[in-house]
């Protein structure tokens, strides 16, 4: 055995000695195979070890408690804000729907459609993801509405946080219908996740490929023929959630919509993602992120 290993055997058994020494300070007296010098470079060694171990656990211990709290807090309609990337550049984060809550914390879906999503788009499992949420109110569901109806109707990317609104209803009791609505059968990608689920929604594409063929205002419209709900919740573009409205006034049904807007920090504080809303006082900008972004169909004005 060479001199190098003699000496990483002494100092491996140092770092045992030490380690025990740290509780019971006996231990050192009771020692005569290793020096005082070997026996402070393995105290040494231990402390470090031992250092790391616990900065290991607290890191774990924060990463399960931000899970754990992002899991009980969030409600269907809220948004996290997002850092796409580690470096500077993008600068502002996406404020992206929370699509689902669950054991394993929150779901995020998303269409690429700029840098950032492209940017999000290629993180693994695994990968660090710097959020900032749960932000925003969302959708209304309480106890109270057991054994009612409702509509939820999502219109492309905007399907991402009725996903999680239909799962909370029904847990709750609510019996639901969803409407998912896209230009193409591509558009609407999470209709086997919903039927997996057990909310098997009404499908509509614009060019008929799948589903009803029109939009979606026009199905929900004939179901509405058919029967009233007690509310409609909605989340998609701004014309499409327009024409819902209209057709919720003429039959009398109360509706909640989920405003989509660019965002530049997601609390309140740049103004950017404002919308004409109607208040107490008549009607004025209000910013989506802090107010809303859902709000009762009858409070907004529409362009």
């Amino acid at each position: 055995m060479g001199a190098a290993q003699v000496a990483d055997q002494r100092l491996q058994l140092g770092v045992v000695v030490a380690a025990f020494a740290l509780f019971d300070w006996r231990t050192m007296a009771a020692i005569r195979r290793i020096d005082a010098r070997e026996f402070w470079i393995a105290m040494a060694a231990t402390v470090g070890v031992i250092a790391v171990g616990v900065i290991n656990a607290i890191l774990v211990a924060v990463v399960l408690a931000v899970v754990s709290f992002l899991r009980l807090t969030a409600r269907p309609g809220q948004f996290v804000m997002v850092k796409v990337a580690d470096g500077p550049f993008p600068l502002l984060r996406r404020p992206l729907g929370i699509h689902d809550a669950g054991a394993n914390g929150i779901e995020l879906f998303f269409k690429v459609a700029g840098l950032g999503t492209e940017i999000l788009s290629r993180k693994k499992p695994g990968d660090r993801l710097d959020l900032i949420g749960p932000l925003g109110k969302g959708f209304t569901v309480t106890t109270g509405m057991k054994g009612k109806r409702a509509f939820c109707v999502g219109g492309g990317r905007g399907i991402a946080p009725i996903y999680f609104l239909a799962h909370e209803l029904g847990s709750r009791g609510i019996n639901t219908t969803v409407f998912y609505g896209g230009r193409r059968l591509a558009d609407i990608p999470l209709r086997d996740k919903f039927e997996k689920a057990g909310m098997k929604p009404l499908c509509s594409t614009d060019d008929g490929s799948f589903g009803f063929g029109g939009l979606v205002t026009e199905l929900v419209g004939r179901e509405l023929e058919r029967s009233k709900p007690d509310i409609i919740y909605s989340c998609g573009p701004d014309a499409m959630m327009k024409t819902l409205a209209s057709l919720a006034a003429k039959h009398r049904v109360p509706t909640e919509f989920s405003l989509e807007s660019v965002m530049g920090c997601g609390i309140g504080a740049c103004w950017g993602c404002v919308h004409r809303i109607k208040n107490e006082s008549g009607d004025g900008w209000t910013k989506i992120c802090e107010e809303g972004p859902v709000f009762p169909g009858e409070r907004i004005l529409w362009p």
